[in-house]
């Protein structure tokens, strides 16, 4: 009987702990996405071409 009721209080913890990593994942991506799209946005509104792993070759002019 005691081994039913630690299985049966693992599994419950195994829920609880389900019931809040998930919808905190959830929320963590989306919130990282939005960050990203919304600072890309800005610096290239305000010209910045080369950040991180953003970087790209920046031509000013026609190459000869």
């Amino acid at each position: 009987m005691a081994e039913e009721d630690t299985s049966g209080r693992f599994e419950r913890w195994v829920d609880t702990v389900k019931t809040i990593i998930a919808p905190a994942s959830l929320i963590t991506a989306l919130l990282f996405h939005f960050g990203y799209v919304s600072t890309r946005a800005q610096y290239e509104y305000f010209g910045i071409g080369c950040v991180g792993a953003w970087c790209r070759p920046h031509r000013s002019g026609p190459r000869a």
